[in-house]
């Protein structure tokens, strides 16, 4: 446990740490079980774990926050790596950039997974949602298959693709490979009928995507 207040702002909790390399300025507090490794948080709330971040007028709960920016959000669990995020709420999930980074701006990530260079403004991201590209001004076409043997979600891509859970195809292809697919994970006629029904609405019916 390190006391050292960094720039007057205080540590309310013996089990809270701050690393010597890290700013908690006098409007930040920093309680509970949250760490604080080398970032600077001003204005904010932490009680989850931050590496190497920049936050601000932020309250952090719970979940891990690494090599990110927050501002104005309400991060309540989750894990966010390499992302930019603004006036959003995270409530789960996994946020995670590459070298151009995840931007998440006034949006609701409920769970589900934001990763490689997607940008998402003003939409809810639910629970098994795979998004890893584009800019997303509306929400992902999406539905879950949930029945005795599994339990997953289906998303909208950019470019004619889709996710099925965190698999990523030509929805082309989905379609004609839907019987050797469905023999190599064990999915129902009932699934492939599902699935290919809510494909070919997609393909026939495609919607702006950037």
């Amino acid at each position: 446990m390190m006391f050292q207040r960094h720039k007057q702002g205080k540590v309310l909790d013996l089990s809270a740490e701050i690393c010597p390399d890290s700013i908690l300025d006098k409007e930040s507090r920093l309680a509970g079980d949250g760490q604080v490794w080398q970032s600077d948080i001003r204005s904010s709330w932490i009680e989850g774990k931050v590496l190497h971040s920049l936050i601000e007028n932020s309250k952090i709960v719970a979940g891990e926050i690494a090599m990110s920016h927050l501002r104005n959000v309400q991060f309540e669990n989750g894990r966010c790596y390499g992302a930019y995020l603004e006036n959003s709420k995270i409530s789960g999930g996994l946020i995670r950039g590459n070298k151009i980074g995840v931007r998440v701006i006034d949006s609701i990530v409920q769970g589900g997974t934001i990763q490689g260079s997607a940008v998402v403004v003003g939409i809810t991201v639910r629970d098994l949602m795979y998004l890893d590209s584009g800019t997303w001004t509306r929400e992902p076409r999406y539905f879950e298959i949930d029945n005795e043997l599994s339990h997953f979600g289906v998303t909208e891509s950019t470019n004619g693709n889709a996710f099925i859970a965190c698999t990523k195809k030509p929805i082309e292809q989905w379609i004609k490979g839907k019987f050797r697919f469905g023999k190599a994970v064990g999915w129902s006629r009932e699934v492939l009928d599902t699935l290919e029904e809510r494909f070919t609405e997609w393909k026939e019916n495609p919607l702006p995507t950037y």
